[in-house]
Formats: C-alpha cells, sequence, structure tokens
C-alpha cells in the first residue's frame, strides 16, 4: 500500500517539477514499505538519500523557476523547503539513532502531509 497516491490533479502542468514531485512520492512510497517490512539499514539508508537528493534538487529548480518568473513569494516558498529538508534530516537522524522502523515510518506519515500540501497548495 502507498503512502502517497499520486492523482492528477497533483500535475502542476510543468513537466519538469511534475517528474520531480512524482519522484519524490515514488521514493517516499518505497521508504514507507521498507519501514513497515524488515529491510535492511542499508537499503533504507540508501533511500533516505536518495530522498534527501531528489528534494533538493527539486528546491533548487523550483526557487530557480520562481525567481526567473518574478515570483514575489519565493522567500516564504524557500522557508518551507527548508523546514521540509529539516524534517527530512530529522528522519534520518531518528531512524539511525533508534533503528526504530516504527518510528520512521510514523514521521513518514507525518511528512505525507506536508509533501501533499506542498504539492496541492503551494506549489
Amino acid at each position: 500500500m502507498d503512502l502517497i497516491l499520486w492523482k492528477e490533479e497533483h500535475d502542476l502542468g510543468i513537466p519538469a517539477l511534475d517528474a520531480q514531485h512524482q519522484y519524490v512520492t515514488e521514493i517516499t512510497n518505497r521508504l514507507f514499505e521498507n519501514f513497515k517490512k524488515d529491510f535492511s539499514q542499508e537499503d533504507i539508508d540508501g533511500l533516505l538519500d536518495k530522498l534527501g537528493a531528489a528534494f533538493k534538487e527539486h528546491m533548487e529548480t523550483e526557487e530557480k523557476m520562481m525567481a526567473d518568473a518574478g515570483y514575489e513569494g519565493l522567500e516564504e516558498h524557500h522557508e518551507t523547503h527548508l523546514a521540509y529538508a529539516k524534517r527530512l534530516q530529522t528522519i534520518k537522524t531518528t531512524y539511525d539513532r533508534l533503528l526504530d522502523p516504527e518510528v520512521a515510518a510514523s514521521m513518514l506519515t507525518f511528512l505525507r502531509e506536508i509533501w501533499v500540501y506542498h504539492i496541492t497548495v503551494t506549489d
């Protein structure tokens, strides 16, 4: 079962951002499944690293597009990106420290709410 169901309404109509949104969603779903199963720490670490890198690329792409378009809400949007990135880091740190998939899976559930809000409202 997926943590985040991708819906057509999540598409912005901007191919680069839509592809990034879908990729971050896919990695988040794979991570959630890995936390629910008993996969190795190495597998989960790899997915957490991929998720962090994918989100970083998304932030940079989106913020550059916004800056190029002269978007007035760029600073505020940047702050939401930073909060999301911080939450990702908290998940990784917590998992590394506790090695408790249940804790990390519950944190991912919270992250899902932030991500879906980001795609459907702030973008």
